[in-house]
């Protein structure tokens, strides 16, 4: 055989091991079996080739100079070993069956359970002489990762670098911290626990061991938070405020003068998100410091534009909330050296200022013919602020709309027709390659679409500008689109990178809608998107406790395990699931491979109530099942030395 056939007979071998690995404990006869025959397989091409390296991209294998891409074959195994933080692995002669079943063992756990035993994959250690040699990927490179996976992963680096007190580690990741949070949804700090706790224990050692440090990484959360302006609801908001525990008044006084001055996109919204982030006891002390900070510097004597915006802050009808102390500095700092005799033509701020005058006005106005000049007069700012792409002002504009449109009935049709405005620019908006701040609200507020469901499917499909926003969209606006969406889906359905963003994306759309897209996936061939599919189930509903029952009859034992985890976590569906799994009708002991595979699967997995299943499959009778009854004691012990 020659070493180009020996190489693609290799991989293959190695993808059916690791799904053997992934199904059936180290120990199990099965995978004792095809462990060996793919050593065997390893063995000969070892030699052919004494040192094979093989190197890892997110979506490739190298070896040499040739790369193995584009096949789902070699996109699954570069994307295993790249979640697993390996950036290449080297096989040499003399390896060892007990080497290899480690090796196997390790890579093949899922990310989240190979989180929960404290590691990530391999140690990047390689004992001297050892024919498995691993190459770790440093954190630059994981810095490319995004999704579901990555977030797990920077979860336990997080953990990690904090337990092993490792100093270079903690400086990496400080140093990238906000790199590091910036790819991720505020919705992933507040709905993961263990991801929130993870970045609570690692700025908690650092203002302990490095406060300069500590600073820097809480000052790119600060900002991360303030830059949300969706996220204003109390209780997600509360989730944040552990993690800025660690702050007095003239840390949060220093972040908010720092985000006033610096950041053009700081207005009212974003100081209401401020004022319910912070501990209300701390305001007062705040606002004293903000006060002294602010007169002591320059920029605010020779700004105008800064004064102005400052102003703006209290003046403004959506900062009612704001209390007297605060109303008290800002409006003290506003008049700060107003007394200036160079007159200054602010272009901006006059714009700024017809636009708040604009908006209290339509507002206010019960007059229908000063309204209706109003009205004239808003769209056509409306049409200013959407080339600016002033995605603020125009959520303003469209809260206005909802409010006042159904309220002033023969002046509907302008209000419509500013809705239909932003409606249309915000459609387009969703598909932009940097997905703007704080477009949820608009596209809220899209009721019927001024694009056809072609412009959409080309740009989902064609274009591949898949998100959250676009696809909530296109199955929102376009209810009987789900065949057309199935056609599209199933040509993509070789590309590995597209499926999971689109997997990723279906988390805000309805549920019985997003579950049949899903169970669609999952009848494409492939077996890493199957089981991303199964993994992206996160509880059992009537919706998918049918699907997770047929796949318990699949072959595949990987899938069955997916769907037993999903399924572990429900009480009331425990007891059907062993029931299923383990008491099959086995006549003369046909079916007995299939229970022992199960039984394995659910030994792994810790399955709750098992205990029962394994005592009545211990006592099985007739001398067929005398197998079956060896491991089910064989499992009960293991399962009594565990409790023990």
């Amino acid at each position: 055989m020659d070493k180009d056939q020996a190489l693609i007979d290799f991989f293959k071998g190695l993808r059916i091991v690791i799904n053997n690995a992934s199904a059936y404990p180290k120990t199990h006869p099965y995978f004792i079996k095809s462990a060996a025959a793919f050593k065997l397989q390893l063995d000969n091409l070892l030699q052919l080739i004494p040192v094979l390296k093989i190197n890892i991209t997110p979506k490739s294998i190298l070896i040499g100079v040739k790369s193995y891409q584009n096949s789902p074959l070699y996109v699954e195994l570069a994307q295993l070993m790249h979640l697993h933080k390996i950036k290449s692995v080297e096989f040499r002669r003399g390896l060892t069956q007990d080497q290899l079943i480690d090796f196997l063992n390790k890579i093949s756990l899922p990310i989240k359970e190979a989180l929960k035993q404290g590691r990530l994959g391999l140690p990047s250690e390689n004992p001297a002489g050892s024919s498995i040699v691993i190459e770790e990927l440093d954190y630059s490179e994981l810095l490319k990762d995004s999704g579901e996976q990555a977030k797990d992963i920077w979860a336990y680096l997080f953990g990690s670098a904090v337990k092993q007190e490792s100093r270079s580690k903690i400086d990496e990741i400080a140093g990238n911290f906000n790199a590091i949070i910036t790819r991720f949804k505020i919705s992933d700090l507040y709905k993961d626990e263990e991801l929130r706790q993870s970045v609570y224990n690692f700025l908690s050692y650092l203002k302990d061991k490095d406060k300069d440090k500590f600073l820097e990484c809480t000052k790119d959360l600060f900002r991360l938070i303030l830059r949300d302006k969706d996220i204003s609801e109390e209780n997600k908001l509360g989730k944040f405020k552990e993690l800025l525990g660690y702050l007095g008044k003239e840390d949060f006084s220093g972040f908010l003068w720092e985000e006033i001055v610096n950041n053009d996109k700081f207005d009212s919204l974003s100081f209401k998100v401020f004022y319910q982030l912070v501990d209300v006891k701390m305001h007062n002390g705040i606002a004293m410091s903000l006060e002294e900070k602010a007169k002591s510097a320059k920029i605010l004597q020779d700004n105008p534009k800064i004064r102005k915006k400052i102003r703006e802050l209290f003046d403004n009808p959506e900062t009612v909330f704001l209390p007297e102390f605060y109303r008290h500095v800002f409006s003290s700092l506003s008049r700060q050296q107003a007394q200036d005799t160079d007159f200054v033509f602010d272009r901006k701020a006059l714009q700024e200022n017809f636009f708040f005058v604009l908006l209290n006005t339509v507002s206010m106005e019960d007059n229908d013919d000063k309204l209706a000049q109003a009205l004239k007069y808003l769209s056509e700012e409306c049409d200013r602020l959407i080339a600016e792409k002033n995605f603020d002002h125009l959520r303003l504009i469209l809260k206005l709309v909802h409010k006042k449109k159904n309220r002033e009935n023969g002046l509907n049709k302008p209000f419509e027709d500013i809705a239909g405005k932003i409606a249309s620019f915000t459609e387009k908006a969703v598909f932009d390659e940097a997905l703007p701040e704080n477009l949820a609200y608009l596209v809220k507020g899209i009721e019927k679409s001024s694009f056809n469901i072609e412009y959409y499917l080309n740009q989902i499909f064609l274009e591949g500008k898949v998100n959250h926003f676009s696809v909530k969209l296109l199955l929102g606006l376009f209810p009987g689109s789900l065949s057309l969406v199935f056609q599209q889906l199933g040509r993509k359905q070789t590309d590995l990178d597209f499926l999971h963003k689109f997997l990723s994306s279906l988390e805000y759309v309805d549920s019985s809608v997003s579950f049949e897209i899903k169970r669609f996936i999952f009848s494409f061939p492939n077996n890493v998107i199957k089981r991303e599919v199964l993994q992206s189930l996160k509880d059992v509903s009537s919706l998918n406790r049918d699907f997770l029952f047929s796949v318990l009859k699949l072959e595949n034992a990987s899938l069955r395990k997916e769907a037993l985890a999903v399924l572990s976590g429900n009480d009331s569906q425990r007891e059907t699931v062993l029931d299923k799994i383990l008491l099959i009708n086995s006549p003369f002991g046909t079916k007995n491979e299939l229970i022992l595979e199960n039984m394995a699967i659910a030994e792994k997995l810790n399955f709750a109530g098992l205990e029962k299943y394994l005592e009545i499959l211990s006592k099985r009778p007739f001398f067929w099942n005398s197998g079956l009854r060896k491991k089910a004691k064989e499992a009960l012990k293991n399962l009594h030395e565990r409790n023990s």
